[in-house]
């Protein structure tokens, strides 16, 4: 089993890295293979619209998002840091899921499907700073939703509030869930 976590957080050791560490140390732990990306430190740039990835394989674009797309085709997992900044995921993990356009596909009849392998589950570790759990939950639900549609089949949610403070008890909860990957 393999395991990709993708921190989408600018903050160098910061709440979603802590949480992603621990994930990854419960997952080797439990003798599973990690991968980690930090965005924020890569050469991503943005979705240009081309329709490149509709009428051939793989993105126009070349640049790190080709380091991200092998190791998703390559992982049984992949785990998502989501910092929640100005009601929505960081912009450098915008950037990325906006480059899941590649997968995405819809037919005459506005049907839509993937061409990410199939199989393929995801972990959404979402952080903010409110103490309210409950502020993001339909955001979250809507993430699961998006997440779906690019292809993962099964996508779970993990929610810290009042990440300003990492809780004992969310890096516990997070190595958990890295050791019960398999």
């Amino acid at each position: 089993m393999k395991i990709t976590t993708i921190n989408g957080s600018p903050r160098k050791n910061g709440c979603s890295e802590k949480l992603l560490s621990k994930v990854r140390e419960g997952a080797r732990d439990s003798g599973i293979e990690t991968i980690s990306f930090i965005v924020n430190r890569m050469n991503i740039k943005g979705c240009q619209a081309c329709m490149f990835c509709k009428q051939n394989k793989g993105c126009i674009v070349k640049d790190d998002m080709a380091e991200i797309y092998m190791a998703i085709d390559q992982s049984d997992v992949v785990v998502f840091g989501v910092p929640i900044y100005t009601h929505e995921m960081s912009a450098q993990l915008k950037t990325v899921f906006d480059r899941f356009y590649l997968y995405s596909r819809m037919d005459n009849d506005f049907n839509f499907s993937s061409t990410m392998k199939k199989g393929k589950k995801c972990i959404l570790i979402i952080s903010y700073g409110n103490h309210d759990k409950n502020i993001y939950k339909k955001y979250a639900e809507s993430l699961v939703t998006k997440f779906k549609h690019v292809g993962f089949e099964e996508v779970t949610v993990f929610v810290a509030s009042d990440s300003m403070n990492v809780h004992p008890e969310y890096l516990e909860s997070c190595y958990e869930i890295g050791r019960n990957l398999c």
